[in-house]
């Protein structure tokens, strides 16, 4: 899967379709639980934060063969905006 821009909003719903908890993709992405929360509720978040959050999410959708499911959802969350 190629890597593309996410929309933040999408985050915790993607978190919640590939079935892992704030603090599994904290663990993964080297951030804070805390830092995940905060960008899921569309708190401030740089956009490397964002980008690094998105990669991880990208590849863990790769690797559990969920990659399809989450293009949807990022092109349907690409629609509203």
């Amino acid at each position: 899967m190629e890597f593309e821009k996410y929309n933040q909003e999408s985050f915790k719903v993607i978190r919640q379709v590939l079935n892992y908890t704030q603090q599994q993709i904290a663990d993964i992405c080297g951030m804070s639980r805390q830092t995940i929360h905060n960008v899921e509720n569309n708190k401030n978040a740089t956009l490397p934060t964002i980008t690094l959050i998105g990669i991880c999410l990208d590849r863990i959708a790769e690797e559990d063969g969920k990659a399809n499911i989450i293009d949807i959802i990022k092109n349907d969350y690409k629609k509203s905006d």
